[in-house]
């Protein structure tokens, strides 16, 4: 919960339309009153590393039937399916796909900046009308 409620303010989203992460936050309290420790803030590139970890392909020394690659797969197809924008209801969908929908925003910065552009500049000649 904490790595989305850091990214959705620099994806244009406010976290508080993300119902899921009120329920991450109530969880975290109950694990710090059962005497856990529940960090307040994200490491600072736990968002890449999170990316990196559950979305990019799996190692190659990983067999074929390894449920990890179906994993990897899963994420996959879910990140793909969130590219180009489509919409998207933060209070009914899942922390995943939540998570998928943030790595789509940031698949088309970091390795489609020039679509990213195209798409910016589109959206700011329509408002522009």
């Amino acid at each position: 919960g904490l790595v989305l409620r850091d990214v959705l303010p620099e994806l244009g989203v406010d976290p508080s339309q993300v119902k899921m992460l009120s329920v991450c936050d109530e969880a975290a309290e109950e694990l710090r009153m059962l005497g856990h420790d529940v960090p307040d803030r994200p490491d600072p590139n736990c968002w890449e590393l999170s990316y990196l970890a559950f979305v990019s392909n799996p190692p190659s020394d990983v067999p074929d039937d390894d449920p990890r690659v179906e994993r990897f797969n899963k994420l996959n197809r879910m990140v793909d399916a969130y590219l180009g924008d489509p919409e998207i209801d933060f209070g009914k969908v899942s922390l995943m796909q939540v998570f998928c929908w943030c790595a789509a925003r940031l698949v088309e910065r970091w390795w489609m900046p020039d679509e990213a552009d195209e798409k910016a500049e589109t959206e700011e000649d329509f408002a522009a009308d």
